[in-house]
């Protein structure tokens, strides 16, 4: 009878026990979520972003966006299946590949980033130096209206890229430097040049200059000497500097004067040819100086023979010293302005016949540049 219970008991326990083991076997076999790697590589491709890894990283913030896509639809892909048959493996390794590749591109990003800081700011500092330098000089030096407006535009750049520069997206702020440094570059060098070319008459301008002051100081008479660069004419009296005023030239004023409506005001040996008085010109007064004289005249013609000045023009004539400047501009036809109340010192003190000496400079670059403000002149 015993036995017979045992068997039954047994009979019936053994289902049981099978269902049993069958179902800590199926639960045992159900995956483990990867949600926890995915998250991880969310959360890694999140601060790429952040790091702006898309713009200094593209490759490999591509890399790491595809891959995260790619366990995203693996992951979706295996939660269509019956969960007993649910496989994660792909979805892990997508995950973490993509956390890899994020965590390079945070380093790489990271490391650009800082070089690219360091090297714009280094940008911008050299072009606030050079339109410092350029602003010293735009009210010295005749400019052509491309340079003018490429010296505006490449401000305006600037000031976007100082703007980029402070909102720390520096690969913006580099670009908009370069555009700046495209136009403002050029110009500046444009300017040093024609500055060197113009100065190396310097030895000339020095030498006619000081012959000048020699003969007043043998001959103890009045001289007159224009410095353009200077913007100054200076009163000699038996060889010694009486007077320095203020002058205004044309607004060509630094180019070699060649013929007549070409407003750059000339360079040589003259002499006061006539005093015009008040009420015979409408500059106060004026002294109408002997230009052209006969290197100008030699000159004329021989640029118009090369073909350098057109048939057509005349080498002109009527270069004064008159009143009516004080503008701050150079703005007359060639001439010399000067304040009305230094016009009439100088007219009292000219003669007929008054030697008048007009050099582009009677100082080297440097120092004409000093006087003008220019404390420092970038060497690009």
């Amino acid at each position: 009878m015993r036995r017979k219970m045992i068997r039954k008991a047994f009979i019936i326990s053994t289902p049981v026990a099978f269902g049993i083991a069958l179902i800590i076997l199926l639960f045992r076999s159900v995956p483990d979520s990867p949600a926890d790697k995915v998250d991880y590589a969310r959360v890694s491709l999140a601060l790429a972003r952040q790091c702006q890894a898309q713009k200094y990283a593209p490759e490999l913030f591509g890399k790491a966006s595809a891959l995260f896509d790619s366990a995203m639809l693996c992951w979706k892909r295996e939660n269509q299946r019956v969960i007993f048959f649910r496989d994660y493996s792909d979805v892990i390794d997508y995950a973490r590949l993509s956390a890899d590749k994020s965590k390079q591109a945070i380093s790489h990003s990271r490391n650009l980033a800082k070089s690219l800081e360091n090297t714009v700011v280094q940008k911008i500092d050299s072009l606030n130096e050079i339109i410092h330098t350029l602003n010293d000089l735009l009210r010295k030096l005749p400019l052509s209206e491309k340079q003018m407006n490429d010296i505006s535009s490449g401000k305006l750049l600037l000031r976007e890229s100082e703007i980029h520069y402070q909102q720390k997206a520096f690969l913006e702020a580099g670009y908009k430097a370069q555009k700046s440094e495209s136009l403002l570059v050029p110009v500046f060098q444009e300017i040093r040049q024609k500055l060197l070319d113009y100065f190396q008459s310097l030895p000339r301008w020095k030498k006619m200059a000081a012959s000048a002051i020699e003969k007043s100081a043998n001959t103890r008479s009045t001289l007159i000497v224009v410095d353009k660069f200077a913007r100054q004419l200076i009163v000699y009296q038996a060889g010694k500097k009486k007077y320095v005023f203020d002058a205004e030239f044309g607004s060509n004023w630094m180019q070699p004067k060649r013929m007549k409506g070409d407003k750059a005001t000339p360079e040589g040996l003259y002499s006061v040819k006539t005093k015009i008085p008040p009420g015979k010109t409408k500059y106060f007064r004026a002294l109408l100086l002997s230009y052209p004289n006969a290197d100008d005249m030699a000159r004329f013609d021989r640029e118009k023979k090369q073909g350098i000045i057109p048939k057509y023009v005349s080498i002109g004539g009527l270069i004064e010293i008159h009143g009516g400047g004080g503008k701050q501009i150079d703005w007359t036809d060639g001439c010399i302005a000067l304040e009305n109340s230094d016009m009439l010192k100088v007219y009292n003190i000219a003669d007929q016949g008054t030697p008048v000496v007009i050099v582009g400079s009677l100082e080297d670059l440097d120092t004409a540049l000093l006087r003008h403000g220019v404390t420092s002149y970038p060497n690009l």
